[in-house]
């Protein structure tokens, strides 16, 4: 009976990474070039240079909610592309700085894993940046293991999601630690697997 709830949950989880896929390909390929053509034809008539300033502003708004819904380089590039893809875009919306460190050697896991794993440290990355207090994060990630490292006042970062981490934990097979020393925070997802390289 647990195998047919964790299937149905996988099916369902599956279709819908999928409608994410396609509407932010929509959003990011089909409207953003659509509005291209218009600011285009705006950009023509000097008397409409605001309305394209406009229209400038909600094609970039469009490629970012596309690329923050679901990143087309995580098909395309992998993984670790994709989440600092993200971490740019945190950096510009909150001027946190946000480093990438790797050892250029991420797990092996399947397209399906992929977006659930990618789903996880998201999320994790967004929660740090919003709830952390923090203005400095560092990423690290190698065959084992991922970790956020942070410098924050906060005795406890407190987790509103944490039905939905759990559940992207148990998905990726993954297990978070939450540690501090002092003012230093590290968040550790753990691989169980322990898969090759990709």
């Amino acid at each position: 009976m647990d195998c047919t709830k964790d299937s149905k949950v996988d099916t369902l989880a599956n279709m819908y990474e999928r409608m994410m896929y396609d509407f932010s390909y929509d959003l990011h390929e089909r409207y953003s070039h659509l509005l291209t053509g218009v600011l285009h034809q705006l950009e023509q008539d000097d008397s409409k240079k605001g309305i394209a300033l406009l229209v400038s502003h909600i094609i970039e708004d469009m490629r970012n909610k596309s690329n923050e819904t679901t990143p087309l380089s995580l098909y395309r590039k992998g993984l670790w592309a994709a989440l600092k893809q993200v971490g740019r875009q945190l950096e510009n919306r909150f001027g946190v700085t946000i480093t990438f460190l790797s050892t250029n050697r991420c797990p092996e896991i399947s397209d399906e894993e992929k977006s659930v794993l990618f789903r996880l440290l998201q999320r994790t990355l967004q929660t740090i940046v919003e709830i952390g207090d923090t203005d400095k994060i560092e990423v690290r990630i190698d065959m084992e293991r991922v970790t956020f490292s942070f410098q924050s006042e906060q005795e406890y970062i407190p987790n509103k999601q944490k039905d939905l981490f759990i559940l992207l934990e148990k998905r990726t097979d993954t297990q978070s630690k939450l540690e501090r020393a002092g003012r230093h925070w590290s968040w550790t997802y753990v691989m169980r697997k322990g898969e090759t390289a990709e």
